[in-house]
């Protein structure tokens, strides 16, 4: 099973058997590290990165109403879980973080919202899962982007319609983060020791954007790709600056959505995250902003409204009242 033990600098890693998954605060920076120097346990963490308490008192700070949640430990699709080669357990442990994560999300589920971790590997078991998780409120379905990675159907081949089927009926959308496929293509080893671990990371960062791509052409889909996305997909940013300014007419305000990223290395914290919506959005007409900012996520994950008193209490934290 995963747990964590000290490396041999004395830095909280997690572990699976004998092979290290990654270190417990590489995901953990926000307001404590860096890419370089990452948190050593998670007394060094800032609170909000693994306490629901403390995640919910930083929200308001922010004047951040709710959050979708998605998962570290098992990389962002599940793929980690892959290495202990025995379906009963890479099923339990899937079982177990979702689990974990409804109870995590109870603190306050109208705002921390789950999304579920699928056990790709067997589209009838993710399946279950699906359900099983959509009746413990849970609010998106996490998938891998590339599961022709793992020796399996891509992702446009008929084997995955039972899942589609399944995240229609539940009312529940297919969330594919970046870094749900392969995240060992590109950060090898040999890329390190050639060009430096930053230089690396900023190469295999680009190709992962990459990754999140909709097939250009399929027999069967009438539609160009560009309709297609107008009326199906949603894309999230949160450091760009050009991008909003430049490209919602493109895209469409309807499909985007604003994030923190909050606690990832490349996350806003603190003041950057009112700068960044003031920069990027600082100039658009004043229907698209709430959209980007609320209505577009509050639709897509069926989110509950804050009550008047909730709107009382987010305005005096977030003015330091």
């Amino acid at each position: 099973m995963p747990y964590v033990k000290p490396d041999r600098r004395g830095r909280g890693t997690w572990f699976l058997g004998d092979e290290r998954m990654g270190g417990a605060g590489l995901t953990a920076t926000a307001g404590r590290g860096d890419m370089m120097e990452w948190p050593a346990t998670y007394d060094y963490m800032h609170p909000a990165a693994h306490n629901a308490d403390a995640r919910l008192s930083y929200m308001d700070e922010m004047g951040i109403w709710s959050m979708v949640m998605y998962p570290n430990v098992a990389g962002f699709g599940s793929q980690a879980f892959l290495q202990l080669d025995e379906p009963d357990l890479m099923l339990a442990c899937v079982e177990a973080y979702n689990d974990w994560q409804t109870e995590w999300a109870s603190a306050d589920p109208r705002r921390l919202l789950p999304v579920t971790s699928t056990p790709f590997w067997d589209v009838d078991a993710a399946v279950k899962e699906v359900r099983r998780c959509a009746e413990m409120g849970h609010k998106g379905i996490l998938f891998t982007g590339e599961p022709h990675a793992f020796d399996l159907p891509m992702l446009g081949d008929p084997h995955w319609d039972p899942l589609w089927e399944t995240a229609v009926e539940v009312g529940s959308p297919i969330s594919f983060h970046i870094g749900s496929g392969n995240m060992e293509a590109g950060l090898g080893r040999r890329q390190v020791g050639a060009y430096g671990r930053m230089a690396t990371f900023a190469a295999g960062s680009v190709n992962l954007f990459l990754g999140n791509r909709v097939p250009e052409e399929r027999p069967d889909l009438d539609r160009l790709t560009s309709e297609y996305f107008a009326s199906n997909v949603y894309a999230c940013y949160w450091f760009e600056q050009v991008a909003p300014r430049r490209l919602i007419d493109r895209v469409g305000a309807d499909s985007i959505l604003f994030e923190t990223d909050f606690p990832h290395p490349t996350s806003l914290y603190d003041d950057e995250v009112h700068d960044r919506i003031s920069q990027g959005l600082g100039d658009t007409d004043p229907e698209i902003r709430p959209k980007i900012l609320w209505s577009n996520a509050q639709q897509l994950y069926r989110i509950d409204e804050p009550t008047a008193a909730d709107r009382t209490k987010l305005a005096a934290a977030a003015s330091g009242l």
